[in-house]
């Protein structure tokens, strides 16, 4: 969560927070999002309907604009196809939330949420949500959702730092305060799939079409 106003934690310290809601299901009422799927389309289809919806929780008080990005996962767009929109329409999102929050020092924050890919009994499962979650996140931290209570200039400033004074020279090593959980994340999620490639009954496939497909049928078959 970032903006240009305080950052929560201080905004909390000073008493209560309000965070804007409840998108999907106006835009919904509006005509903008479709019943049943509830795919936040409007983010890509319908913008100005997008950052007026914000436009209108900021003058009612909201402190924190809330990134549409409910059900703009992976495994939703697939169902409702449109999978080659994800990147799009998750940086989408974060940019008309920061437009918005721009205009009177709201929060902005990023969005993710339940999914169906989950199977409690397929420990595999765990690592496909964990990287549906992570490119989702990804993508708000490049448009500026980069550290919890940070300015998105905070992190710009740590890149340059690191680039510029320290990246390929002697002073490039790991220090106490690097944060690897998500060199963590990574592992877990290469451990998972390998743990169910290796637990399948039949070896991987590439998808119709791939450049590779071809090259690896014929290793197969030779």
């Amino acid at each position: 969560m970032t903006g240009t106003g305080a950052a929560l934690a201080d905004r909390l310290a000073q008493g209560t927070v309000l965070g804007a809601e409840g998108y999907v299901f106006e835009l919904e009422r509006r005509g903008y999002v479709k019943a049943g799927a509830y795919v936040p389309e409007a983010v890509l289809d319908f913008p100005d309907a997008v950052t007026e919806l914000h436009r209108e929780f900021l003058r009612a008080g909201a402190d924190v604009m809330v990134a549409l990005t409910y059900y703009a996962h992976r495994e939703k767009l697939r169902q409702v196809g449109r999978e080659s929109e994800l990147e799009a329409m998750n940086r989408q999102a974060v940019r008309l939330a920061r437009e918005v929050a721009a205009e009177g020092g709201a929060l902005v924050a990023g969005n993710v949420c339940n999914t169906w890919a989950y199977d409690p009994r397929d420990a595999a499962t765990a690592g496909v949500v964990r990287a549906m979650y992570a490119e989702q996140l990804g993508w708000a931290a490049d448009e500026g959702i980069d550290f919890v209570g940070k300015s998105p200039e905070y992190g710009q400033k740590v890149r340059d730092e690191y680039t510029n004074n320290r990246y390929h020279t002697p002073r490039d090593v790991i220090t106490p305060d690097w944060d690897l959980s998500g060199a963590a994340e990574d592992l877990k999620l290469l451990f998972a799939v390998g743990y169910r490639v290796a637990q399948a009954d039949r070896f991987p496939e590439w998808r119709a079409g791939n450049e590779f497909k071809a090259i690896r049928d014929k290793q197969r078959h030779s």
